[in-house]
């Protein structure tokens, strides 16, 4: 089917329609791009998955004879330019197998891409998303996630089986009895890492909810599936490292993005941003237009100045395209001399950005031990503290304790002589020398005790304890309507009780002397 276009087409454009139009909607396509020659990336297609072979039509000629019918369709009805011509093509790679595919790709047909040489038209092809999705509902149709229109949810890959060739072999005989159709499987060249590539995703579900068993290995076969995002718009940024921050790291990428790569002649009531989501650890954004997604892209200084070197953790901007496209596990072929034009420069990137998220940990890392051993010091110094003032105040409890078993001592042989003194007044002249006798020596060991107690009272004084215990709370009291109750009062010192009971005794006689602030009597007194 000829399509002749021309620059007259353009007249009939009108705004971008929706990502997710009613089944209703008229069909519509984007303003043209700008005339400006830039270069076109990759990934400037549709991959449309679920397309069922009929007959000997594969998934392509299915699909290609539903675009043309919606085309003509919409020429009739609407005129040229609402929307563009498209070619499919088979997914995958150019391999045995592509026919069983149940998916294909579209790209914009060669008449139409002449009017479109040297530029990006995303937005042509956007276009025919939600007329597809609403003339065909079974169809899943997205922006192509990986180049070659391959797509990794049909993929599936085995790891650490003790015998990958012979497990291969089994695995597929397997498949075969289940009744499911292989486009292909095949051994990594260096690692013995199986790959199993479906007709489409819904056979991946189906295969993974059946157990497989084989004789090489004693475990049921366990899959595993590939890594891929799904986009939802051409030209989709990711960022990697989302997941290491918490959120509101998000809106910090949207206002980088909003305004760092907006040009100055961009209408500043419009967003530059279309869409913005995250998934895992990527965070994704779609722009504008092509021009501002290439300074996203190119723009590595400003990059670094607003978000790298505050979150170090997070990768540099590229498509969602070329991160579903590198592989997680990459088989080397030793038998390489020489590497593809571009693979080095991309290897070194890729090479300093894990370096520059090494740094970053190891830094973040060493700021954590100085912490960790600030913290322990604080703790040493503290548990070293405690137990000096703990020993100290063992030595104060001990003093105070030495100091009350001394002043006990002394208010006994207070009391003894007290009594002494009592028993001179009535005692008979016979009686009277022993009682003296025996006061005298009471003297002489009050006057031991008092210096046993000043200095149990001096080791006390020297004892200072340092332990610090904050005070605790003071509960809260209900109110006592009765009033404070009455004060005790205070109580009054042993030794001065017995001063005041022996002020109370009758004065001593004439022939009593006063010795070491006790009064005694006195042998040779002239009072006989």
């Amino acid at each position: 089917m000829e399509h002749q276009l021309a620059a007259t087409d353009f007249d009939a454009f009108t705004p971008v329609a929706p990502r997710h139009t009613p089944n209703n909607a008229r069909p519509a396509i984007a303003e043209p791009p700008s005339k400006e020659t830039v270069a076109v990336p990759k990934g400037c297609e549709l991959l449309v998955r679920n397309v069922s072979p009929t007959g000997s039509a594969t998934a392509k000629d299915v699909l290609q004879h539903a675009v043309d019918a919606i085309y003509a369709e919409a020429v009739s009805k609407h005129g040229k330019g609402v929307l563009f011509p498209l070619t499919a093509s088979f997914a995958g790679r150019s391999e045995n197998g592509q026919d069983l595919y149940h998916s294909a790709i579209l790209r914009l047909h060669s008449a139409a891409a002449t009017l479109f040489a040297g530029r990006t038209t995303p937005k042509l092809l956007e276009a025919w998303i939600p007329v597809l999705q609403a003339t065909h509902p079974t169809w899943e149709v997205i922006p192509a996630p990986m180049s070659f229109g391959r797509d990794k949810r049909s993929w599936l890959s085995v790891h650490d089986l003790p015998n990958a060739d012979a497990a291969l072999k089994e695995i597929r005989t397997a498949l075969a009895e289940m009744g499911v159709t292989l486009v292909s499987s095949y051994k990594a060249k260096v690692t013995d890492v199986l790959y199993f590539v479906f007709t489409s995703p819904a056979v991946v579900e189906e295969v993974l909810k059946k157990p497989i068993t084989i004789k090489s290995s004693k475990q049921p076969v366990r899959f595993q599936r590939s890594f891929q995002i799904d986009p939802i718009h051409i030209f989709e940024i990711a960022v990697s490292g989302y997941s290491q921050y918490d959120q509101s790291i998000a809106s910090h990428l949207r206002s980088v993005f909003e305004h760092v790569y907006r040009a100055e002649d961009h209408p500043p009531d419009t967003p530059l941003i279309v869409d913005a989501r995250a998934s895992g650890d990527y965070f994704l954004v779609t722009l504008r237009d092509w021009a501002a997604t290439a300074r996203a892209l190119d723009n590595r200084d400003a990059w670094q100045q607003f978000v790298a070197d505050r979150f170090p953790l997070l990768g540099r901007p590229r498509l969602l395209f070329e991160v579903n496209d590198s592989p997680r596990e990459r088989a080397w072929d030793p038998k390489m001399t020489s590497l593809a034009p571009g693979s080095q420069a991309y290897a070194d990137d890729r090479f300093n950005e894990v370096y520059r998220r090494m740094d970053a940990m190891q830094a973040d890392n060493a700021r954590q031990f100085q912490e960790l051993s600030r913290q322990t010091a604080v703790i040493s110094s503290s548990l070293a503290q405690v137990t000096s003032a703990t020993k100290e105040l063992r030595l104060a409890l001990t003093a105070v304790d030495t100091v009350a078993t001394a002043r006990e001592v002394v208010n006994s042989i207070n009391s003894d002589i007290a009594q002494l003194r009592m028993d001179l007044l009535v005692a008979s002249q016979e009686q009277k020398p022993a009682l003296q006798s025996d006061l005298q020596e009471r003297v002489k060991e009050l006057k031991a005790a008092r210096e046993d107690l000043e200095q149990a009272r001096a080791a006390q004084a020297s004892l200072r304890p340092t332990l610090t215990l904050p005070s605790p709370p003071v509960p809260s009291t209900p109110s006592n309507k009765r009033g404070p109750p009455p004060q005790t009062p205070d109580s009054v010192p042993r030794r001065h009780a017995s001063r005041q009971n022996h002020a109370a005794l009758p004065p001593a006689p004439p022939f009593f002397a006063s010795t070491q602030e006790e009064d005694v009597p006195m042998l040779n007194s002239s009072h006989n």
